[in-house]
């Protein structure tokens, strides 16, 4: 397989588990209005609900994981490295880039939100709910703008516009 229909599978499985956390993040907004208990709409949506956080994450990984697959492909048919050899993962690299840099700022301000939440005892459902999802949103995007893929995949499309010109 050529290496630029890799690459085009490698951006188009990316999109896809960046895309994926944002069902799990529209799952915890839809909990504030459904309860459970009253039974018939409400316990179909709170099964829906359920699945959607479940599923959402277990597609991401596979997608991740099919990307991922995708990238050390292109790199072992490459002469040149576009990544360093000891190149930490996505979760504990900040401000890698400068997409990378907003994203790690709303994760930090999530997080400090959600302990604020925590340390005050505010149990309302429609301030915890939000804030958990902006959390899991902007902690997906952190991971996924300071990852390995992500930085390949810019370091390649940098490689092929640089080698056009030359």
């Amino acid at each position: 397989m050529k290496v630029k229909n890799l690459r085009i599978k490698l951006k188009r499985n990316l999109l896809i588990s960046m895309i994926c956390p944002l069902f799990s993040a529209v799952a915890l907004i839809c909990l504030i209005f459904v309860n459970s208990n009253r039974g018939g709409f409400h316990l179909i949506m709170s099964y829906i609900i359920g699945a959607l956080l479940w599923l959402s994450p277990i597609c991401e990984i596979v997608f991740l994981i099919m990307a991922s697959l995708k990238r050390k492909y292109i790199e072992s048919k490459m002469k040149t490295k576009l990544l360093q050899d000891k190149c930490r993962p996505g979760i504990i690299v900040f401000f890698s880039s400068k997409e990378a840099f907003f994203g790690d700022i709303v994760f930090i301000i999530s997080a400090i939100a959600t302990v604020i939440i925590v340390a005050a005892k505010i149990s309302r459902s429609y301030v915890v709910f939000p804030v958990l999802a902006v959390l899991y949103l902007s902690f997906n995007a952190h991971c996924f703008l300071n990852g390995k893929n992500y930085r390949f995949l810019k370091a390649y499309n940098k490689f092929v516009k640089e080698r056009k010109k030359g």
